[in-house]
């Protein structure tokens, strides 16, 4: 029996990861029962939910309240242990993997840990609670988990940046590339002179992605917005006060779920030419969904240089543009709006084919699979 825990996540937020794990255990025809809120557990594909068995628990939140909820979980598994061959948890705060990494070591948890983690950052922050949150990662990762266990760290381009960081048990740690969908999507490109150029921003826009730069260059090309010569958007829910003046046309706002359905979310993006991101060293120690999204939709990117950006062009080959700066970017838009080069877009998008073949879901749950039989 197998036991899975994620108090972490709201509704939707990252599933496309999440259920690619869930599918990965269940290949192994074990019993699952799964530790999750009712709205979170309500978020995977009703072919999931039938396999696995819910216990409901609520959603924990950061902060001293969120600590000590976090140990009266641990200590209800511990208290079942016995039942369960395996123990993981799909997201984790600092605090929890710390806790469970100490109780593995002292033999209160007993089976084999898998602890995913979405990020190892903060560890640049000079904001207090984040700067304590680093300081109990870097513990964590130094002590490892016993047992087997491991720290799966979602993103290849984060070995390289944690590696100058901070030291690692590295038998305890497994970095893992973020799995792509496992349904097709083959755009069709036939570009015509006249055809509107959509650009958009896609996910939770929010400051830490630098998301409100959409904003200047919708500004800067404001007279081709205006001719209904392009088009710019965002494609998420916005969590930083918009410019209501701006011609960015935020989609998101047209939903009140917390993300937009995904039927629709996949319609949307369907829609676009390219891809906007803004990413900085922010994402040093973390990687971007939306990266993943571009391989899964085919869309090229024109983003901003930053490490992650600049990993995944080399290792995948030209998936789009990268610039130095917004006035580069904007000057680029404006120059591919009047003179559009059908080849090169083709190119790239052969390139995200080929990206995402490498980074398919089959070979992501061949990868979990092993992970969950090593000894």
């Amino acid at each position: 029996m197998i036991l899975v825990i994620d108090t972490v996540r709201g509704p939707g937020e990252h599933m496309q990861l999440n259920e690619a794990i869930m599918e990965s255990i269940l290949d192994k025809d074990e019993k699952v029962i799964f530790f999750t809120s009712h709205k979170y557990a309500k978020s995977f594909p009703e072919e999931l939910q039938k396999k696995i068995i819910f216990k409901n628990t609520e959603r924990i939140m950061s902060g001293v309240v969120g600590i000590f909820k976090t140990i009266h979980i641990i200590l209800k598994v511990i208290f079942f242990q016995k039942r369960y061959k395996s123990i993981i948890f799909l997201s984790a705060t600092a605090y929890n993997s710390f806790i469970t990494a100490l109780l593995t070591h002292i033999g209160v948890i007993r089976p084999k840990v898998i602890i995913f983690l979405h990020e190892v950052s903060y560890f640049d922050d000079t904001n207090l609670s984040k700067q304590i949150a680093a300081f109990f990662i870097k513990i964590s990762l130094k002590l490892g988990l016993a047992n087997h266990g491991k720290f799966v760290i979602t993103g290849e381009d984060i070995k390289k940046e944690l590696t100058k960081r901070t030291h690692f048990k590295k038998k305890s740690t497994f970095f893992i590339e973020h799995p792509t969908s496992k349904y097709s999507h083959h755009p069709q490109i036939n570009f015509d002179p006249d055809k509107l150029l959509k650009f958009s921003s896609v996910g939770v826009q929010c400051i830490e992605k630098h998301s409100n730069k959409i904003e200047v260059i919708a500004n800067n090309l404001k007279d081709l917005i205006k001719n209904k010569k392009i088009d710019i958007s965002s494609i998420g829910r916005l969590e930083y006060e918009y410019d209501q003046n701006s011609l960015v046309n935020h989609l998101g706002l047209g939903y009140e779920d917390y993300l937009i359905p995904r039927e629709n979310f996949e319609s949307l993006i369907n829609q676009q030419t390219y891809f906007l991101l803004f990413l900085g060293k922010e994402y040093d120690l973390k990687t971007s969904g939306v990266v993943f999204d571009a391989i899964k939709f085919l869309k090229p990117i024109i983003g901003l240089k930053c490490n992650l950006l600049d990993f995944y062009f080399e290792k995948f080959g030209e998936i789009g543009y990268l610039f130095n700066n917004l006035d580069e970017m904007h000057i680029f838009i404006r120059s591919i709006s009047s003179s559009f080069d059908v080849d090169r877009y083709n190119i790239q998008v052969q390139n995200l084919r080929l990206a995402r073949e490498s980074t398919s879901q089959e070979n992501f749950t061949k990868q979990i699979f092993n992970l969950m039989q090593d000894n």
